[in-house]
């Protein structure tokens, strides 16, 4: 993935076009960040943050339901 966005940003480089190499990197970051989340941001780049807030919704909820049982 890493090789991609390298290939991605040096290609916009090279077209005179670098805000387009940095919005990609931008909306590829959190893929980056976060690996379990590769598939679904691989897929749908802009649905990455939503995606991260879902798997903390997630835990936080497993975290209470935990709590709750104890």
């Amino acid at each position: 993935m890493a090789v991609g966005l390298w290939l991605v940003g040096r290609r916009a480089a090279t077209t005179n076009q670098p805000q387009l190499a940095t919005w990609r990197l931008t909306l590829a970051l959190p893929c980056l960040a976060l690996p379990c989340l590769a598939l679904p941001c691989l897929a749908l780049p802009c649905l990455a943050l939503p995606c991260l807030g879902s798997w903390l919704l997630a835990l936080g909820s497993w975290f209470l339901m935990s709590d709750l049982d104890a």
